[in-house]
């Protein structure tokens, strides 16, 4: 893990998934071996402790999206201003995958899952969730391999407004 680009290319064997998965510290299999217990193995680093301030920090860093340059609190509120898909990772996948949005005020929010015969196969309600960056984990375990769609509704109410938007993806589940 010489470089910012090797850490997040990198898959943990054990683990069978990237070591960082942006936005979720508890998927991260990087931040469980920094915990006391990891899944697998030893704790990192090896030979050595990290303090719990530094453990917290790199939580921090995946928990806001791991970047490689951090973005000040007032420049991440800044930057989102809009409802909008941000993919999923990793795709194609097996039997799990993180669908990522943003959203630039609250909203009730489910995802909705189509085969691509148009059928619906899986709806996923969020409830009210805040503002901000978003990472959902799907599990596909009961379905075929293929390619599914999936669409993320998102209703919004203000004072004034009762506003739905919608956006839409495509990924490939592989057996």
């Amino acid at each position: 893990m010489s470089n910012y680009s090797a850490v997040m290319n990198s898959v943990g064997n054990q683990y069978g998934r990237l070591i960082v998965e942006p936005f979720s510290p508890e998927e991260s299999p990087l931040y469980d071996k920094l915990l006391p217990n990891p899944q697998f193995g030893n704790r990192m680093p090896q030979g050595g402790s990290l303090t719990q301030t530094q453990i917290e920090l790199i939580r921090q860093w995946i928990e806001e999206g791991a970047f490689e340059t951090p973005a000040t609190s007032v420049e991440r509120d800044n930057l989102i201003t809009k409802f909008e898909l941000l993919g999923n990772y990793p795709n194609p996948f097996n039997p799990t995958t993180n669908i990522r949005f943003s959203l630039p005020e609250m909203a009730d929010v489910q995802i909705q899952i189509y085969s691509l015969q148009g059928q619906r196969v899986e709806t996923i309600y969020l409830g009210s969730i805040s503002r901000g960056v978003h990472s959902v984990r799907f599990n596909a375990g009961s379905l075929a391999s293929g390619v599914y769609i999936y669409r993320i509704i998102a209703h919004h109410q203000t004072d004034i407004h009762n506003n739905q938007n919608i956006i839409s993806g495509k990924f490939t589940l592989i057996k």
